[in-house]
């Protein structure tokens, strides 16, 4: 099943932006020009693993300082592969608070962050949607014991998205304006 968004062409630069959607994400759904099809569903971004069972669901916290699980955690296992849910340029790989993290800076400028995970890709590499960018680490994580991966979405300075949303598929319907 696809979720609709409805796009307009404005005048006179012919940018798309959104009108309509049945998304939560619609404020942050405008940037969809990579990877559209408007006859095909599409998604903002792909799901990171093959498998998209998730263990533990996102869990916005009412206000940006409180506790919350800003993210999604799904099942996996040490070794596998994690894939470019967008294009982007790997900004950060290394140790937070002592576990292995990754962090992809995206085209639309949103940040995706995975953890246990680490990647021999230097930092400032561009890679391509649905390219393998890290791998599930054996390392320590706070949230499962070998058995997940967190996979969190930034999308302003204090918001997260829920990624389970974001890599919905969606069908983009373009309207031309009148003349």
């Amino acid at each position: 099943m696809c979720i609709v968004l409805i796009l307009a062409l404005q005048m006179p630069n012919a940018q798309a932006s959104l009108i309509v959607s049945k998304s939560p994400v619609q404020p942050y759904a405008a940037e969809l020009k990579e990877d559209v099809s408007p006859n095909d569903c599409m998604s903002l971004m792909r799901w990171p693993t093959d498998s998209h069972e998730v263990l533990r669901a996102f869990d916005a916290p009412p206000q940006p300082w409180l506790s919350g699980h800003r993210g999604i955690d799904l099942r996996t296992e040490p070794g596998t592969s994690l894939k470019a849910p967008r294009s982007g340029v790997i900004s950060f790989s290394g140790k937070v608070a002592g576990k292995d993290v990754v962090t992809i800076t995206h085209t639309n400028g949103w940040k995706s962050t995975f953890e246990p995970a680490v990647t021999d890709i230097p930092r400032g590499t561009h890679i391509h949607r649905g390219s393998v960018f890290a791998h599930v680490s054996d390392g320590a994580s706070d949230h499962c014991l070998h058995e997940c991966v967190h996979w969190g979405i930034k999308i302003a300075p204090d918001h997260y998205a829920d990624p389970a949303l974001i890599a919905q598929l969606r069908r983009v319907t373009i309207l031309h304006p009148q003349d």
